[in-house]
């Protein structure tokens, strides 16, 4: 019998929020997840405050051009919301629980079309 090994690879995002709060956002064996940190000067140490859903947030792909601009509580985000890339999408999110918008679902003409 032959077993395969199958190697999964946790790709991250981290940036400093406008807030000074850290924002780590990770692959999770294919099912994205992100987490806000406070850093606390008094015990020199980051404190978890958040977890909640990175889908369409972090890239299955460290090789892969995105855009990330925090203002305001916002995300802005441009990726793939599908681990094969097939599914390319503009996604805006307020963090950590809020509204989300993003491009149509599987409409390659958005953003597949050579310019």
């Amino acid at each position: 019998m032959v077993v395969k090994k199958v190697l999964f690879k946790e790709h991250l995002i981290v940036a400093r929020r406008k807030n000074g709060h850290l924002l780590v956002c990770g692959t999770h064996a294919f099912f994205p997840q992100c987490r806000e940190y406070e850093f606390l000067t008094s015990e020199n140490c980051y404190k978890s405050l958040h977890d909640f859903n990175g889908r369409g947030i972090t890239p299955y792909d460290p090789r892969a051009n995105y855009v990330y601009s925090p203002e305001s509580n916002e995300i802005y985000h441009a990726t793939v919301s599908d681990f094969n890339g097939n599914d390319p999408l503009i996604y805006k999110k307020k963090i950590p629980t809020g509204d989300r918008i993003r491009t149509q679902k599987d409409d390659l003409r958005v953003l597949g079309r050579k310019l």
